[in-house]
């Protein structure tokens, strides 16, 4: 996703600089050729609104199991550290 809202950035400012129009359209990013390619085009901005679905309800997470995610995860590189850190220096006293 990272390398395809780059690739898009570059490639949409490119096109700007040099007095182009930047056409309103879905296109798909190609991991192997590293770039985008377009799918089909959009005649109007509406073209894009966002539509809810009605079947879907609503998603509650709760605080208890976004603490209990964040518990299970793994540690960080900082977060192991300085858990070593810790370590050594009550080894040393």
């Amino acid at each position: 996703m990272e390398q395809a809202i780059k690739f898009e950035a570059k490639r949409q400012i490119e096109i700007l600089e040099d007095g182009g129009k930047i056409v309103q359209e879905t296109r798909l990013y190609d991991v192997d050729k590293d770039e985008t390619r377009s799918m089909r085009t959009k005649e109007e901005a509406h073209d894009y609104r966002y539509f809810p679905d009605p079947d879907l309800l609503p998603l509650v997470i709760s605080e208890a199991l976004i603490e209990e995610v964040w518990a299970s995860r793994p540690k960080s590189y900082d977060e192991r550290y300085a858990a070593i850190a810790k370590y050594r220096i009550r080894k040393a006293r």
